[in-house]
C-alpha cells in the first residue's frame, strides 16, 4: 500500500513522523500501525470512560478531539401531580 505524502498531501510527513515519535516508533509505518491500535483501544476505553460515575462535563470536553467528541450531560427533573 502506498500513501500519497507529496503535493496536496504534503501535510502527511510531519503528521505521521510526530506520531511515530510520540508512539516511540522509529517509521513511518510502524508509527502508523502504533497510531491505529492506539485508536482502536482509546476508542473502547472512551466509551467506557463516559459511563463512569466520576465522569463529568469538564473532563469529557478535556477528553475530547477534532475527531471524538465525548458528550456527558447530566439531567434532574421534577414532576408533581399525576401529569
Amino acid at each position: 500500500m502506498r500513501i500519497k505524502d507529496d503535493g496536496k498531501y504534503e501535510w502527511r510527513k510531519e503528521q505521521y513522523a510526530e506520531a511515530a515519535e510520540q508512539l516511540g516508533e522509529n517509521t513511518k509505518s510502524k508509527g502508523i500501525d502504533a497510531a491505529t491500535s492506539f485508536t482502536i483501544e482509546m476508542l473502547s476505553n472512551l466509551e467506557r470512560a463516559v459511563e463512569h460515575e466520576d465522569m463529568t462535563p469538564e473532563l469529557a470536553e478535556i477528553l475530547s478531539t477534532d475527531q471524538v467528541r465525548l458528550l456527558y450531560e447530566v439531567t434532574a427533573d421534577i414532576e408533581i401531580g399525576d401529569e
